[in-house]
């Protein structure tokens, strides 16, 4: 059926709207296809289908929202250079209009590491130490899947996605003294001087090899450990003078 023998009622609106996000969150060969739908899911039928030469894929399209499915490569290899993309086809169906979308790409371009965990542990003198850990579903043997971390530490105003200028420092070196800094890393754990009164530290990861998307951002806010002990007094003597108040003032309007 040609779009000249549909009503014009029907292409008023596409039936979805093709902005197409694929990711992968390790080598295992599964990976996720997502879309925006301009339809109400329940009157939109959503046919998927990836394939590649001499290789197995299943889809699987999502009950619900009808706008993700969740394809899995069998006999994906990762220790195995790709020679060729994935295809990936999407159908919506509605009534007697059909939309067809496709798209190609390599599985390695499209590895999106979880989020990193970020632990701090104070050792006194005003001195953190920062590590962070590989993702729990990040492949082994990780000296063969290697991460490359992209470190921020920011003053607390700033969110993760600030720009700041690079520092060609070693994770080894301190936070300078008053300021804020960026670098890339292979290392896992930084040493940090509590030099502002507050700021936060930002990590996410990508594959180091592979023109790969970057992980989301994991973030934790560090303070001066002077300053928590003086909030913390601050926050008791609050506690002390409300609690104060209320005797006193049920003590004026007592019988």
């Amino acid at each position: 059926m040609t779009e000249e023998s549909i009503p014009n009622k029907y292409f008023k609106k596409s039936l979805i709207k093709y902005i197409l996000n694929v990711k992968q969150k390790n080598y295992s060969g599964v990976f996720e296809c997502s879309w925006n739908l301009n339809m109400n899911p329940n009157s939109v039928q959503i046919l998927v289908e990836a394939h590649r030469s001499n290789s197995s894929i299943s889809c699987t399209v999502h009950d619900q929202d009808k706008s993700r499915a969740v394809c899995h490569e069998l006999t994906y290899c990762p220790f195995q250079e790709e020679l060729e993309k994935v295809g990936f086809n999407l159908h919506a169906i509605d009534g007697p209009r059909f939309e067809n979308y496709s798209s190609e790409f390599f599985l390695a371009d499209i590895v999106k590491p979880e989020k990193v965990q970020i632990h701090k542990k104070d050792e006194g003198d005003k001195k953190v130490v920062v590590s962070w850990e590989y993702p729990q579903s990040w492949d082994h043997p990780h000296s063969y899947f290697p991460l490359t971390f992209e470190v921020k530490a920011l003053k607390n105003k700033h969110n993760c996605d600030h720009e700041v200028r690079s520092d060609p420092r070693t994770p080894n070196h301190k936070v300078p003294h008053k300021g804020s800094y960026h670098f890339f890393t292979e290392e896992t754990s930084l040493q940090l001087n509590h030099s502002t009164k507050k700021y936060v530290f930002c990590v996410r990861a990508k594959d180091m090899y592979c023109n790969s998307p970057w992980s989301e951002w994991s973030a934790i806010v560090l303070r001066d450990p002077g300053q928590q002990c003086w909030l913390k007094d601050y926050y008791y003597s609050l506690c002390f003078l409300k609690h104060r108040y209320s005797l006193c003032h049920m003590w004026h309007l007592g019988p």
